[in-house]
């Protein structure tokens, strides 16, 4: 007897679950499926042997076009990861540009607002931490070993450790001082503050006085005051240059007017969006698992369909990653029961709950 011949005998024994794992099988090979399959079946099975079928549709029609939307939005995701790529270095080039400007440029000011400003700043009182920071700026007492090149433009700062030393020294040295009378302060211990103007005379300088944003002020006589105020309008443009969008200043409506708020936003999409699509995946994975389960342990996913579900989980923890570097985290939760449940619905071709008849 040939083995065609003896599988044909054996075929009225197949149980609904094997023919339909053979139907499973040669759809996902792409081989024709051989009659004698459904031919040999008894009328009891029928029934079985068509819920099968349709829980293998079910599996690879219906959920196929689930499977493929969260694909494409998973693929949107990761454009919006590149997209906040560019954001995050935009942001970062700002900073540098707003460090330099600010550095370089002198707030005008007229003789007589700057008098009043030492006024006003020669009775503040700073703290022994702050003081002691100038007095270590000031005295500038360290080495070439204590420096480092840091930044796009390898310029040399003082190390960390290098400046908590100065600063240490600095504070012993302040207290040393306003012990002996020589400086003016007031409290004790970490509360211990310092007049400004003080502290300003006994390092043989003017008082010091900072401008909100510039490296310092450039004085001009009060007769020129038109000059300067025309010039803080300019400065404020510059600042709002440099802080805001392109197009925010006419948009006031708009609630994310500089480049960080923008990012915070697209960050909170992204996030959300990650969690969510890896949400409906793993919901896809345990319904698949459940289906899988009356196929004997078949997956009943045509192969195609499974690589793109496992390349989208992919790109869904290389987002989570990028994500993580930006300090917002996403995490990638397992879905609740009801989700599994809602998938499985549509695999079965059930009405979803809640939905009209």
């Amino acid at each position: 007897m040939s083995l065609d011949a003896r599988l044909n005998k054996l075929m009225p024994a197949l149980s609904a679950r094997e023919r339909a794992v053979l139907v499973l099988r040669s759809m996902k090979d792409k081989t024709p499926e051989d009659p004698s399959w459904r031919r040999s079946m008894p009328s009891s099975q029928t029934h079985e042997f068509n819920r099968y079928i349709e829980l293998m549709n079910g599996c690879n029609h219906r959920l196929a076009f689930l499977i493929l939307h969260v694909c494409k939005e998973v693929e949107k995701l990761e454009l919006r990861i590149a997209w906040l790529s560019t954001l995050r270095l935009w942001e970062l080039n700002l900073a540098e540009l707003d460090l330099y400007a600010s550095v370089l440029t002198r707030e005008a000011v007229t003789a007589g607002e700057h008098e009043r400003l030492q006024k006003k700043a020669e009775q503040e009182y700073i703290g022994i931490s702050e003081a002691a920071k100038a007095l270590a700026e000031a005295g500038r007492a360290w080495t070439e070993d204590d420096l480092e090149r840091l930044g796009p433009l390898s310029q040399q700062f003082v190390k960390d450790s290098a400046w908590q030393r100065l600063c240490a020294a600095a504070e012993a040295k302040l207290r040393q001082a306003v012990a002996a009378g020589e400086l003016v302060g007031r409290g004790a211990g970490q509360r211990l503050a310092l007049r400004r103007g003080s502290l300003d005379a006994w390092l043989g300088r003017p008082v010091t006085v900072r401008s909100e944003w510039a490296g310092g002020y450039e004085v001009r006589p009060d007769g020129q005051w038109a000059a300067v105020m025309a010039e803080k309008v300019s400065l404020g443009h510059l600042r709002e240059a440099l802080d805001t969008m392109p197009g925010a200043r006419s948009r006031p409506e708009l609630e994310a007017s500089s480049v960080s708020q923008f990012i915070e936003k697209v960050e909170a999409l992204i996030r959300g969006g990650a969690m969510a699509r890896w949400q409906d995946l793993r919901a896809v994975e345990r319904a698949l698992d459940q289906v899988a389960e009356e196929f004997g342990g078949e997956d009943p996913l045509k192969p195609l369909l499974r690589q793109d579900i496992e390349e989208a989980k992919q790109t869904l923890r290389h987002v989570a990653e990028c994500l993580a570097v930006y300090d917002a985290p996403a995490e990638l939760a397992e879905p609740d029961e009801h989700e599994v449940s809602e998938t499985l619905t549509l695999i079965e071709g059930r009405p979803l709950q809640g939905s009209g008849a």
